[in-house]
């Protein structure tokens, strides 16, 4: 896989969680410290695989203008 289809990923699998927790905290379920310690990982996780994405990106352009 390509950095940018693992950051892509990680993104999606960030904004589940954190909807997950989300809705656990709206519907009373689960502990509610936990749920928050889960949106607020699942924010730094989605930060972090945004840069992936686009710090790939930027790779991407600078190969490809040592091309032209």
């Amino acid at each position: 896989m390509d950095a940018i289809s693992i950051g892509t990923s990680g993104m999606i699998s960030a904004a589940q969680r954190f909807e997950s927790s989300a809705q656990d905290t709206v519907t009373g379920q689960g502990d509610p410290a936990s749920n928050a310690v889960d949106q607020i990982t699942s924010k730094f996780d989605f930060e972090a695989s945004a840069q992936v994405v686009n710090t790939a990106d930027q790779m991407l352009g600078r190969v490809l203008d040592m091309k032209a």
